[in-house]
């Protein structure tokens, strides 16, 4: 039976400060490079552009949910208020997860109006239940004059603190310098296109185990309950769990301890017994960007964003989210600010004969 477990604390984990973020998107009018920037309002946002040889590239929001598109130099909360109603500047990420992909993407999903699910972490409710905020997606249209495919640009693509904004909190509050930056480590960008759904995680490549022990309070302990370790996370099966120790356990570098008194969770055993976590399947930069410069690309190891035809409008929905169920999610990292920077690119397609 699939388990979804809380604790009160998860409705404060990861606000990020003020939480007021400003969407930008930008692109240059002899540029091939398209430009969508995510920063946090404490920093004065600045629009990036790059420019380079090759067709004009633009990128645009429907005018009121409608048919017709509006395409910007630059994209901010004016615009963005206006083509979403219920979009509000200065709205707090929270955590939710991109668990159960499956019950919305699969081979009847319809690339070309779905939107991606998230799930809210909800305390106390043994079925997860469709998150409706604390999320940011947006639906943007790319345009290029000429055919080809859309890849992020490597180069102009980076998820990074907002080291100054961090530094003046962590001393504000007393903390360890430099603890705010791992709020980086949580953070998913999705893509969903007419090339499929993409989730990209900037620091880690491959599989991420949606379960697990968690310290949500940072005290350096796994979190417990009645004596034993607590599990959090989508998974099915039962945890399996070792006796109660007089002394405390230290896990290894990097993880948190196990208190004395209290029964700790056994991964292995629990997995030889059944216990299966969900597993998300995240993409690396390298898999989703491309060198412009280049001809072509390796479709066993390079994944488009989407196909463009020349001068046409093809939808692509971003989303920014912070993954609950990561490891690195925990209240460590509240109030951690960070910049998100995402540079498009497109390759052409040169047409044969």
């Amino acid at each position: 039976m699939e388990r979804f477990d809380d604790l009160k604390t998860i409705k404060s984990l990861l606000l990020l400060g003020a939480g007021a973020f400003l969407l930008a998107l930008g692109t240059s009018v002899t540029a091939t490079y398209a430009w969508f920037e995510l920063t946090n309002a404490q920093k004065v946002s600045e629009i990036g552009m790059s420019v380079a040889e090759g067709p004009k590239l633009e990128i645009g929001l429907k005018q009121n949910l409608g048919d017709n598109i509006d395409y910007y130099e630059a994209i901010g909360d004016k615009e963005l208020t206006e083509h979403y109603p219920s979009y509000a500047p200065g709205a707090e990420l929270s955590p939710v997860s991109g668990m159960k992909l499956d019950s919305w993407y699969n081979e009847d999903t319809d690339l070309a109006s779905a939107f991606p699910v998230l799930y809210s972490l909800s305390p106390g409710i043994p079925t997860p239940i469709k998150a409706s905020q604390g999320y940011l997606s947006f639906e943007t249209y790319f345009r290029c004059e000429e055919s080809g495919y859309l890849f992020l640009d490597k180069e102009g693509t980076f998820l990074s603190p907002n080291v100054e904004t961090n530094r003046e909190t962590e001393a504000y509050y007393g903390l360890e310098e430099g603890s705010l930056d791992a709020v980086t480590k949580c953070i998913r960008v999705s893509f969903l296109g007419n090339q499929g759904y993409r989730i990209l995680d900037l620091y880690k490549d491959g599989e991420t185990e949606l379960a697990g022990r968690l310290d949500l309070n940072g005290d350096g302990y796994f979190d417990s309950l009645d004596g034993q370790e607590i599990v959090y996370g989508s998974y099915t099966g039962d945890p399996v769990y070792g006796e109660k120790t007089d002394e405390v356990i230290d896990n290894g570098e990097g993880l948190p301890k196990t208190a004395a008194g209290v029964a700790p969770f056994l991964e292995e055993q629990s997995k030889e017994q059944g216990f299966i976590p969900e597993i998300e399947q995240a993409t690396s930069i390298d898999s989703l960007s491309l060198d412009y410069n280049e001809p072509n690309f390796d479709p066993a190891t390079q994944f488009p964003l989407a196909y463009l035809e020349a001068n046409e409008p093809t939808r692509v929905v971003i989303s920014l989210y912070i993954e609950g169920w990561d490891k690195d999610a925990s209240e460590q990292v509240v109030d951690g600010a960070f910049n998100l920077d995402l540079r498009f690119v497109c390759l052409n397609v040169i047409k044969e004969g």
